[in-house]
């Protein structure tokens, strides 16, 4: 296990740092030349800063100037815990979200947050914030749509990152969605779940020299052609480079995954990263996931390992015990964990660093 020993990445140096997982996961960007980019956002169990931002602190990095672009993928709160307290400490920055948020039954969502009508899993609150911040500097959301380039940087070391979702088919079903959640009077109901399906996630492709990193988001398979990563694969408007560092999609499950990722997105043995995800009774990566990543690449890595199942609660009053002990630990959060990938941008070998609780799920650690 590495130490975190707080250096900044040089200013030829590509870094992806990923966080979680906490309460959510969180991404953050070197993209050279001093600039980050921050994807989503998380807490540890333990501070009231967003992970990404303590990080940035303990580098000496002014993230109020650093920091060109923030991006919220989607909004359940397991990947924008913090977002706003984020948001507004990157002054300089941009922010992103999905075309599937422009949308006036959302806005009344959001606009309606008092914080306490609102499940905690919703993330609109989160949003809501967001918003106030946008309107406190004058802006606007750029909205991110399939095909659609995010950021660019010329210069030294040119930098872009474009959008791969969502589709506009995803966009019409995330509107549908939304308007679920509204009474018949157009007014919000009561309490506010957040929507199984990730119709807006925002998968995010980064060109940066000779490199690419794919960033998955939460993006699933589905059965349409025009939606999730059968949209991506069939788009004749993508990026046509290959990554050498994937963010596997929706924490590693079966549901977000398809062989053609690994074959027309990525190369040969790409660096894999992600976070776990525990909730109930749903444990992702299950052992079934991990193995079917490890057919396709030695170099997996994961913020922390899945949670355990639940041993057999029995009976009795020791068995009343264990059931208190797991009623009131359920609610514990992870060890936070850190997956660090740093390479020279113009000679793509480099080193993966394992901080905290982070661990190698390929079975192989690599100065790469």
């Amino acid at each position: 296990m590495a130490e975190n020993d707080a250096t900044m990445p040089a200013g030829d140096e590509l870094e992806i740092s990923l966080f979680g997982p906490g309460y959510g996961e969180s991404i953050l960007v070197h993209t050279g030349e001093g600039d980050w980019l921050v994807i989503d956002s998380c807490m540890a169990s333990d501070r009231k800063t967003p992970v990404a931002l303590s990080y940035l602190e303990s580098m000496g990095v002014d993230s109020s100037t650093a920091v060109k672009l923030v991006v919220a993928t989607h909004w359940h709160d397991d990947h924008i815990r913090g977002l706003a307290a984020l948001y507004r400490a990157c002054t300089s920055a941009k922010f992103v979200c999905s075309q599937a948020l422009k949308n006036e039954d959302f806005l009344t969502l959001a606009s309606s947050v008092d914080g306490r009508t609102m499940m905690e899993s919703s993330g609109v609150d989160e949003f809501n914030s967001v918003l106030a911040e946008l309107d406190r500097r004058g802006d606007v959301p750029r909205w991110a749509l399939a095909d659609r380039p995010l950021w660019c940087r010329d210069g030294d070391i040119p930098c872009q990152a474009f959008a791969l979702s969502p589709s506009d088919k995803e966009v019409t079903k995330a509107f549908q969605s939304v308007a679920q959640l509204l009474d018949s009077a157009g007014s919000p109901k009561r309490r506010i779940p957040a929507p199984e399906r990730n119709h807006g996630a925002v998968a995010i492709f980064l060109k940066l020299g000779s490199t690419s990193v794919l960033f998955g988001a939460d993006l699933e398979m589905t059965n349409a052609q025009d939606t999730g990563w059968a949209a991506v694969l069939a788009s004749s408007n993508r990026p046509r480079e290959k990554a050498k560092i994937y963010k596997v999609a929706h924490h590693g499950s079966a549901s977000a995954d398809c062989p053609r990722i690994w074959t027309d997105l990525l190369h040969e043995q790409p660096v894999a990263i992600l976070t776990p995800f525990s909730r109930g009774k749903v444990r992702l990566p299950s052992e079934k996931d991990i193995k079917r990543m490890k057919d396709r690449t030695r170099y997996i890595y994961a913020t922390a390992r899945a949670g355990s199942k639940r041993a057999d609660r029995g009976s009795g009053s020791v068995a009343r015990t264990k059931r208190e002990v797991l009623r009131n630990s359920h609610k514990l959060v992870p060890a936070l964990g850190q997956v660090r990938v740093r390479m020279n941008i113009h000679d793509p070998r480099g080193r993966v660093d394992l901080l905290g609780s982070a661990v190698s799920l390929g079975g192989l650690h690599m100065g790469m």
